[in-house]
Parts: structure tokens; sequence; C-alpha cells
């Protein structure tokens, strides 16, 4: 029994070691198989992922669609966002690595890489993006450059010299399309509002010019009154000589004998005319409009 029993324990003994090897070399395919799967199915999902920035329709396509008239200035636009990652280095970074916060700042990065004209210096931009814009533009590479593209072309806009000095709040929306943009520019200083630079104080040239013409007009209407009460005077005095002289010849036709003394009155009259035509010239002189700078 002894023997059956070793036997039957040894026998035994190898089935359950066939068993259990026969078990491990299952568990060991198994787990290889297993794991090809997650391999391959990570693989798959990382190559979809990769993938699907470029074989989902984007709607920059979208939109050229619905409006080809558009479609060079969109271009255009794309263009300049695509080469505003290519000069930060940025056109090979994954997206598909990053989580929503990494992405944000990145593309944060890239608006603040973006510089404006010169004649853009007083003006202030805010722009913000939704959350919708945010999953659009991660996902679809032609959004996100044509929202680096349109900000490229707007803050290189150059305004004219007599407009440079005029500030602006601009606020630009972003959301999941181009339809979904909203741009605004709002005017804060320089035409009569208040002035959202650091110097409140400081009068800008169109303040500075509608104040000197205030101060003109005050001071032509000021000379105009002078001119007219000068003239008015003038009047007045001439036509008293010319009673004065009237009355003389008058009293000189009705009593001869006193010739020599209204010849002598009438060179006084005279005297006095001539100084209240000089008054009347050098009020006119003075009161001249000064020309207009």
């Amino acid at each position: 029994m002894d023997g059956i029993t070793g036997i039957s324990s040894n026998t035994a003994g190898q089935t359950s070691a066939g068993i259990m090897q026969k078990t491990d070399k299952s568990r060991k395919s198994y787990s290889d198989v297993m794991t090809a799967t997650a391999n391959k199915a990570t693989n798959t999902a990382k190559s979809d992922s990769e993938s699907s920035r470029t074989k989902t329709e984007s709607v920059v396509d979208e939109y050229k669609r619905k409006h080809p008239e558009s479609t060079s200035n969109v271009d255009r636009m794309v263009k300049a966002g695509r080469n505003v990652l290519t000069q930060n280095g940025a056109d090979g970074v994954s997206r598909d690595d990053m989580t929503m916060e990494e992405y944000k700042r990145f593309i944060t990065a890239m608006m603040d890489s973006i510089p404006f004209d010169v004649s853009q210096r007083n003006c202030t931009e805010i722009w913000s993006i939704s959350e919708q814009g945010w999953e659009q533009m991660k996902k679809d590479p032609d959004y996100e450059a044509w929202v680096l593209g349109y900000t490229v072309l707007n803050r290189s806009v150059h305004f004219p010299a007599m407009l440079s000095g005029v500030s602006n709040l601009c606020t630009e929306k972003f959301g999941a399309s181009i339809e979904q943009h909203i741009g605004q520019s709002i005017p804060t200083g320089g035409l009569g509002g208040k002035s959202s630079s650091k110097d409140d104080d400081e009068e800008t040239w169109w303040q500075k010019r509608h104040r000197r013409m205030k101060e003109l007009l005050a001071q032509q209407v000021k000379e105009s009154q002078a001119r007219h009460q000068a003239q008015r005077a003038f009047m007045i005095e001439m036509s008293r000589q010319e009673a004065s002289e009237s009355s003389q010849r008058m009293a000189a036709f009705l009593n001869p004998d006193q010739t020599a003394t209204n010849t002598d009155t009438g060179s006084a009259a005279q005297k006095s005319a001539a100084a209240a035509a000089a008054v009347y010239e050098q009020n006119i002189i003075t009161f001249i409009p000064k020309k207009l700078v």
C-alpha cells in the first residue's frame, strides 16, 4: 500500500506538477496576449488621438465651405498662426500629452509672444476663450492656428499718425468656431473720453487742440465786438463833425463877417475828424484776427 501510496503519491505529485506547469504556461500565454492587446490598444488609441486632429473636419474648413468668399483671408490667418508656433519652436509639440490647464498655459504663452504695432501703444487688449473654444482648439490644429493668426494680424494693424495717440479698449472673445468670435474696440480717451492711461491728467493732442480752438474763438468774438464798438464810435464822431460843418457853413452863409472865425473852426473840425479816423485805423490794426494755429 505504501508503494502504491508512494506511487500514487508520486504519480499524484507528477500529475500535480504537470498541471501546475501547464497552468503556468497558460497564465504566461494569457498574460502575453493581454499585454500585447493592451499595447496594441494603447498604440491604436494614441494613433487615433494623434490623427484625430487631421481626420475630423476642422471648423475652419466648415467656415470656408459656408463662406467661400473669405477663404483667402482665413487661410492667411491660419498661415500666420502656424508661423507663430514655428517661431516659438512649438509646431512639433503634442497637444494630446497636455492636460487642459497645461494647454491653456501653452496657448497663453503663444499669445503673449505676439507683438503689437507701435501705433497701438495706447491700446489695451483683453482676450478670452470659452471652455468649448479651448476644447476645439486643442483637438483642431487649424482652428488653433486661426486664433493665433487672427491675433497676429489684428495686433499688426498700423493706425494713422492722427489716431496713434487715441486710447482704445479692445476685447476679443473666441468660442468654438470662427462664427462665435466677437471683437470690439471702445475709445477710452483722446477724442473727449476719459483716458485709461497712466497719465490721466496729461492732455492729449486732441484735447489741447480743442481747448486752443475754444480760446481762439473767444478771442475772435472779443476782437469783433471791439472792432464794432470802434467803428460805431468813428461813425458817431464823423456824423457829429458833418453836422458841425454843415451848421458852420449855414452860419457863414447867413453871416459873412464871421468867415475867418468859421475857417478856424473848420480847421479844428478837420483835425478832430482826422484824429477820429486815426483812432479807428489803430483799432482796426489792433483787432485784426490772428491766424489760426
